[in-house]
């Protein structure tokens, strides 16, 4: 996996080669020869110490450190906790959709809950139950139901897979694309950022617009010979602006919000042609001692 360079992020403003020289000469060496007898002293008395010096930075705050390598770190520091939980919001012009649920970050496995207006898959106030047991690919999806659009119902719930992303016909990102992409974007975020600043929202702390590079949109199809975990990263190549990055206190990613735009339905099984729709994706991540729990049923359907 491929991580920040560091050097590529050393913070702005001056330099010691570059700071103020009025009156360095002289206190440079008195600095030296104090800082002499310090190491001359210190090791009889059997003690280590790190000397921070005024014009080197040592440690410090998320303020003082370089928004992509805070983002960077806050995604590792996020990628660790399994399960993570995760509340996404999607909204197009023609459909809305609410998915919430356990993730495995480390696996792209994931179970949730898909409510909104997306039929024939999420009727106006309906929900359904979405689950991937890998990040990436159709064949890996799977909604949970008593019936299916092409089968009578069932006294047992079974997996169907509609090879057509639910939710996505009515032109809007679907329940299963929608979570896949925050795990691309969360995954990215670990070492693929082209730029990040501080936000300007004074009302959101924490907050950073961030750009992935060009390289977080790939492969653009089926997976084969990566070491990518997330799929459907053909979406991020629609990016429309910056993704807005939430850290929280705890130094981990706690909200993203991103727009595609000229989103496509994938065509499957009952999914119309749409034109062309911008969507907008809002998700909440947060810990969760909920598992993921993906146990096949006896009951397996592929339409």
């Amino acid at each position: 996996m491929n991580y920040v360079d560091e050097t590529t992020l050393r913070p702005a403003g001056r330099t010691l080669a570059h700071a103020d020289q009025s009156g360095v000469g002289s206190n440079a060496a008195l600095g030296t020869a104090a800082l002499g007898l310090l190491k001359r002293a210190l090791p009889a008395l059997g003690l280590s110490v790190v000397i921070c010096l005024g014009l080197v930075q040592c440690g410090g705050s998320d303020s003082q450190r370089p928004a992509a390598r805070v983002v960077a770190e806050a995604a590792r520091e996020t990628f660790k906790r399994t399960p993570t939980g995760v509340n996404v919001h999607v909204k197009s012009p023609a459909a809305h959709l609410r998915v919430r649920g356990p993730v495995e970050l480390a696996t792209g496995r994931f179970r949730a809950l898909a409510r909104g207006d997306a039929p024939p898959f999420l009727e106006q106030g309906a929900s359904g139950v979405v689950l991937g047991t890998s990040g990436e690919g159709f064949e890996t999806t799977y909604s949970v139901a008593h019936q299916s659009p092409a089968h009578p119902p069932r006294s047992q719930r079974c997996w169907s897979n509609p090879h057509a992303p639910v939710g996505s016909n009515r032109g809007t990102v679907s329940a299963e694309e929608s979570v896949r992409v925050v795990g691309s974007v969360l995954e990215s975020l670990r070492g693929e950022i082209e730029n990040a600043t501080e936000s300007t929202d004074e009302e959101q702390a924490g907050a950073y617009d961030v750009t992935l590079r060009p390289s977080a949109a790939d492969p653009r199809g089926d997976f084969r010979d990566t070491k990518r975990i997330w799929g459907d990263r053909n979406l991020l190549a629609r990016l429309d602006g910056p993704i807005e990055v939430v850290v929280s206190e705890v130094g981990r990613i706690s909200r993203l919000a991103l727009r595609l735009r000229d989103y496509r339905p994938t065509l499957g099984l009952g999914t119309p042609r749409r034109a062309p729709r911008s969507a907008f994706i809002q998700a909440a991540i947060f810990p969760t001692d909920r598992q993921v729990h993906l146990r096949e049923p006896g009951c397996v359907a592929v339409e």
